[in-house]
C-alpha cells in the first residue's frame, strides 16, 4: 500500500500526535499525561478507540501476588510497558508525519508532550 494513502493499519508501530477533547482530558487520570496534545506509538485499534503504548507505566503495588498487604515502607514502584485505549469519542485530531522519525526523541522541544512516568 503507498504511504501517501492512510489507514489505521499502516499506523500501528507508528508515533502520532494526538489532541484530545479538552474536556476528555480533564477526566483521564493517566499519570504523565500533562496536556490534551501529546506523542504517543499506535500499538492498535478497535472498535473502542485507539491502543497507545506507554513504556513506563509505573504502579506501586499494596499487595503481593499472594494477596498479602505490603507495609507502607516496604513497597517497590515497578514499571511495566503498557498499552492504554484512548476512546474514539476523546480524540479531536490525530496527526501523522511520515518524514519525520524519532517524534519522541526530542520532545524536550515541546514542551515534554508524552508520558513522563508520574512520582508521587
Amino acid at each position: 500500500m503507498n504511504e501517501d494513502q492512510m489507514n489505521m493499519e499502516n499506523l500501528i508501530g507508528k508515533q502520532v500526535m494526538l489532541t484530545l477533547h479538552p474536556d476528555a482530558f480533564k477526566s483521564l487520570d493517566i499519570g504523565g499525561l500533562d496536556s490534551p496534545k501529546f506523542y504517543a506509538t499506535v500499538s492498535g485499534f478497535d472498535g473502542f478507540g485507539l491502543w497507545i503504548e506507554d513504556t513506563s507505566f509505573c504502579v506501586t503495588p499494596a499487595y503481593d501476588l499472594d494477596g498479602k498487604y505490603i507495609p507502607a515502607a516496604d513497597r517497590k514502584e515497578e514499571c511495566y510497558k503498557a498499552h492504554i485505549l484512548i476512546l474514539w469519542s476523546y480524540i479531536q485530531t490525530m496527526i501523522y508525519i511520515p518524514a519525520r522519525q524519532g517524534i519522541l526523541a526530542d520532545a524536550d522541544e515541546e514542551g515534554r508532550i508524552g508520558f513522563i512516568p508520574k512520582r508521587e
